[in-house]
C-alpha cells in the first residue's frame, strides 16, 4: 500500500506516524512545498530517522 500525505506540519507528521501504526508495511510519503521540515516536537526525531 502506498499512502501520501501533503503538509509536514504537526498534523502531516502525526498523519504519517499514525498510518505507520496501522499499516507498517506501507509506503509513506510526505510532501511539502518548504525543503526543511517544520519544528513540531516530533519533526526532528523522524527528519534524523529518515
Amino acid at each position: 500500500m502506498k499512502i501520501v500525505i501533503v503538509g509536514s506540519s504537526h498534523a502531516g507528521i502525526c498523519a504519517g506516524l499514525r498510518a505507520l501504526e496501522e499499516y507498517p508495511e506501507a509506503e509513506i510519503t510526505l510532501y511539502d512545498k518548504r525543503n526543511q521540515v517544520s519544528f513540531v516536537s516530533q519533526g526532528i526525531i523522524s527528519y534524523l530517522a529518515g
